[in-house]
């Protein structure tokens, strides 16, 4: 299930992959290297995504944490694109994992999204000893369609490999902050020779 990520090195030296929208055969072919980033944007944020939008970008990243899912969704529609053209990313929460109400906010996420689906959900941070059952959860939301594709947000590489010790339905990508000046070089490592992509 979606993990046919295409990739882009950038750089001569190949160790940063900008991570494409996954594609699944019956999803439309696309090309999504480059996205909008909605973590800093709040009253503004449905304007932003609509004139992103107008301006090409087809990925926008949002978190139940950026406290904008609604406002983001609102820009997705008033762009006059429709649902399929835009790839959707969303985080659940540490507060949900830890309390144990992922499926609650799993919900109000999809339901913010215009009560379909999400393409891309990912654990916002691993929270000790609480990321299994939760876990679990996401996969049966992939089971029916509700979420395209789950992955991980700030994960180090012993998360990671904790994570694939029970996950039945792998993770497609580990989202985190990379730059020259960040490379996280071993979290990087890890991550690609686990077969999992880095965004």
């Amino acid at each position: 299930m979606g993990q046919n990520f295409q990739q882009r090195t950038n750089g001569s030296n190949g160790r940063y992959t900008a991570c494409h929208s996954p594609c699944r055969a019956e999803q439309r072919d696309r090309d999504a290297a480059v996205g909008v980033g909605t973590s800093t944007l709040k009253e503004t944020a449905a304007e932003c995504v609509k004139h992103a939008i107008g301006l090409g970008y087809r990925l926008v990243d949002a978190a139940q944490g950026y406290d904008n899912e609604a406002e983001v969704w609102y820009g997705i529609k008033e762009s006059g694109i429709g649902r399929s053209e835009v790839f959707i990313i969303s985080k659940v929460s540490p507060d949900a994992v830890r309390s144990g109400k992922v499926r609650e906010s799993l919900d109000r996420t999809i339901e913010a999204f215009g009560g379909t689906y999400v393409d891309l959900m990912l654990i916002h941070w691993s929270v000790a000893r609480k990321v299994k059952e939760r876990w679990r959860i996401m996969e049966k939301y992939v089971d029916v369609g509700k979420i395209r594709a789950i992955g991980v947000s700030n994960f180090n590489p012993h998360h990671v490999d904790e994570l694939l010790a029970y996950a039945r339905i792998k993770p497609v990508v580990n989202q985190i902050k990379i730059h020259p000046y960040m490379e996280h070089q071993e979290v990087v490592g890890n991550t690609f020779a686990k077969g999992i992509q880095v965004q």
